[in-house]
């Protein structure tokens, strides 16, 4: 039960655009609409128990609106306990025993829910033969060749979607995402500026934004915004100061990338990048860029960066943390050996580089 309503949750349901004012996208009942409102005021107030109640009134009133079953699903997540237990589970026969007519919605969901991606693609088929247009089929046919790695045919899926809605916001999203897997940032940037559009505040993808804008496009100015707004909020966020720390050095203020990156380390002395990226800045760019310290002088902390970072232990490393941690680095490592000497074995800590 528990893996369904995840798949639920952040997946979705299907709603469908074969008309303009389809009922897959938009509850028209007004008395429907009020108790969507009031559901999401509960879930707002942590009375979950009262949100479902009026959800269910809703979805009396719409009885295929997406967004009312998002809502239920949201209110069922929020219950704690036994009366957790057995909503999650009255939940899940619901969706498994309804009839669905004409409607992808029940089909559709079942595909979520189903433990095999045979057995999902059989609902799934079924939920887009009763709604050829419809726009969540879509998507979720785009989520499954994104995990397979198909990322072009995802592509084709998500813009297919959007064909059919063009006001679908989580379609736009995975398309600003899966555009950047494929390295189309420009058009990913494009993407993720007209999701934010419609979409504010929403801390997760405004981070993602920024670091495209940073790492892969070099727009400093608006990703600057971005880090300056987080960081009002929520002052001590690392990651935060990590971007700030990286927008600095794009901007080629290399000296304040190096005490941003500092700044971090002294919050959280095991933040590999930190230790990484100091590393990097002694080693290739300071001596370069900066009248202050000579080459040796600068790979000399280089040095004590790398030796300190190889002494952290490993964390999720992907590709790029494999090849510094393994090859790049010991590599450097052997080369400043030649310029200042092998270092003298005393413990390194964050304040000697």
């Amino acid at each position: 039960v528990q893996a369904a309503l995840t798949a639920v949750l952040l997946l979705g349901l299907p709603s469908c655009s074969t008309a303009p004012s389809s009922r897959y996208a938009v509850c028209e009942d007004a008395e429907g609409v009020a108790a969507l409102q009031r559901a999401r005021d509960s879930i707002s107030d942590k009375d979950h128990e009262r949100a479902i109640e009026e959800v269910r009134a809703a979805l009396a009133r719409c009885p295929d609106n997406v967004r009312a079953h998002l809502l239920y699903v949201e209110a069922v997540e929020g219950l704690k306990g036994d009366r957790g237990v057995a909503a999650r589970a009255e939940l899940h026969r619901y969706y498994q025993e309804a009839e669905h007519g004409d409607s992808p919605v029940w089909p559709y969901l079942r595909a979520r829910m189903a433990e095999y991606d045979a057995d999902r693609e059989v609902l799934l088929r079924q939920a887009v033969e009763l709604a050829p247009a419809c726009h969540w089929g879509a998507r979720a046919r785009a989520r499954r060749c994104r995990r397979h790695g198909r990322l072009s045919r995802a592509l084709a899926e998500l813009d297919q979607a959007l064909f059919a809605r063009a006001s679908f916001p989580e379609a736009r999203l995975e398309r600003a995402q899966v555009l950047v897997e494929i390295g189309r940032y420009r058009d990913a940037a494009d993407d993720y500026a007209e999701y934010l559009r419609h979409n504010r505040g929403q801390r997760s993808v405004l981070t993602e934004y920024a670091r495209l804008l940073i790492y892969q496009l070099g727009r400093t100015g608006v990703a600057g915004a971005i880090i300056q707004q987080q960081l009002d909020q929520t002052p001590g966020d690392l990651g935060a100061l990590m971007d700030l720390a990286a927008l600095a050095w794009k901007d080629g203020d290399v000296s304040q990338a190096v005490e941003r990156y500092r700044a971090v380390l002294q919050r959280d002395p095991n933040r590999r990048l930190a230790v990484l990226n100091l590393g990097n800045l002694h080693y290739d760019v300071l001596w370069r860029v900066t009248p202050g310290p000579t080459k040796a002088e600068s790979w000399a902390l280089a040095q004590k960066a790398y030796l300190y970072y190889l002494s952290l232990p490993a964390g999720d490393e992907d590709r790029y943390d494999m090849f510094d941690h393994h090859l790049a680095v010991p590599y450097r490592l052997r080369e400043i050996g030649e310029l200042v000497g092998e270092y003298d074995g005393r413990i390194v800590r964050v304040t000697d580089f």
